[in-house]
């Protein structure tokens, strides 16, 4: 794949060496020096010097389904998320030298690895690697569901509950996860 890097705000760019010939995708960087790309064919990279080389890094476990659409989710220079516009497939929580299997919905993820789902009538809450999960909102019946919700950090959110009996919306917001 194709790796290009620019210095001056996209003025001009300098081609990089790139240890795959899979088609990139997408590229997330979490700061400076540390940035995560992943494209076709279980691809996954790591740059730890600003893009000037990038390794290949550990995808999710063999088996998994991997699409053109997978993105990434870059949280900092040891976490990244491995997602689908849907769900959350991978996760890495060293640097990407091991991957694990997601299966959380990826309605949300703050920086801090949160992921935060929506199945219509609740919203849950787990952290990058537990388990379990905590309901955090849930509306009292199916005539009442969530068509929107996001977070913004691990503290404030905002979602919508929409009740079909009457054909209301009411806002919710939080500041304090």
């Amino acid at each position: 794949g194709q790796i290009l890097k620019t210095v001056d705000g996209g003025a001009n760019w300098t081609a990089q060496a790139s240890p795959v010939t899979a088609a990139l995708t997408q590229v997330r960087f979490v700061d400076t020096v540390t940035g995560w790309a992943v494209g076709t064919s279980a691809t996954v990279l790591k740059t730890i010097d600003g893009g000037a080389s990038w390794v290949r890094q550990a995808a999710v476990p063999p088996g998994d389904v991997w699409s053109d659409e997978v993105g990434i989710t870059a949280i900092d220079a040891q976490r990244a998320l491995l997602t689908t516009p849907y769900e959350v497939i991978g996760s890495t929580q060293d640097g990407g030298h091991t991957g694990q299997r997601g299966g959380a919905s990826d309605d949300g993820i703050t920086e801090a690895g949160t992921f935060w789902s929506l199945d219509n009538t609740a919203v849950t809450r787990r952290a990058l690697g537990a388990d379990d999960s905590a309901t955090v909102f849930q509306t009292d019946g199916w005539y009442r569901y969530i068509p929107l919700f996001t977070m913004g950090d691990e503290r404030h959110g905002l979602l919508a509950v929409r009740d079909s009996s009457n054909d209301t919306v009411t806002w919710h917001q939080t500041s304090d996860g």
